[in-house]
């Protein structure tokens, strides 16, 4: 379907709060402390779908952490980004696990009820918002992923991405074959924030 995505001015810090709040309850099943980073600046986009990314970026973080575990959320040098010290991606499998229906650990997703769709439409949604992601992990010492501007003269945080005002954008992408819509990853919100916020 086509669908108008708003480029909006988005506060980081109500973006990073959003996205937290409703990863708290799986990150207390397991003890994780989400810890939110430096959040000043705005980033150009829709508000729901850029939540959308961090809470499955976040989400993805959480799953792959030992309990009791730090999952950290914060911008480095114009780039939002969220890491983990879990189990890591090998090398070979960092370029696919953007691929439709990839998983790096199978077992894991189909405990967890994971359909491999995730960082697909992560990176479909970033790429409708002039974004990319980069990828740098480890086995055994975890994950570092950075969203940024895929202008390489343009910061992701504070500055414009994509024009101003609403754009018209038809965010259905052949994925394996199958039209796939980009899905909301958000549920209702929960009450508390289990979350250290950095001063």
């Amino acid at each position: 379907r086509d669908t108008e995505i708003a480029m909006d001015e988005i506060p980081l810090d109500k973006l990073f709060e959003a996205a937290v709040r409703t990863c708290t309850v799986s990150a207390k099943d397991k003890d994780i402390t989400l810890n939110i980073g430096g959040c000043n600046g705005t980033i150009q986009g829709d508000f729901d779908l850029m939540c959308d990314v961090l809470i499955n970026l976040i989400d993805n973080a959480v799953k792959a952490s030992p309990e009791g575990a730090e999952v950290k959320l914060n911008t480095e040098d114009g780039a939002i980004v969220v890491e983990d010290f879990g189990c890591g991606i090998p090398e070979s499998e960092i370029a696919k696990i953007t691929e439709p229906f990839y998983m790096v650990d199978k077992s894991r997703s189909r405990k967890s009820g994971g359909a491999g769709l995730g960082l697909a439409l992560t990176k479909l949604i970033l790429s409708h918002h002039g974004m990319e992601m980069s990828v740098e992990s480890e086995v055994g010492k975890g994950t570092k992923i950075a969203v940024y501007s895929a202008d390489e003269n343009v910061d992701a945080v504070g500055a414009c991405i994509g024009p101003s005002g609403q754009r018209e954008s038809n965010i259905v992408e052949i994925l394996c074959g199958e039209k796939i819509d980009i899905v909301r990853f958000s549920e209702e919100p929960e009450k508390y924030i289990a979350a250290s916020l950095a001063p």
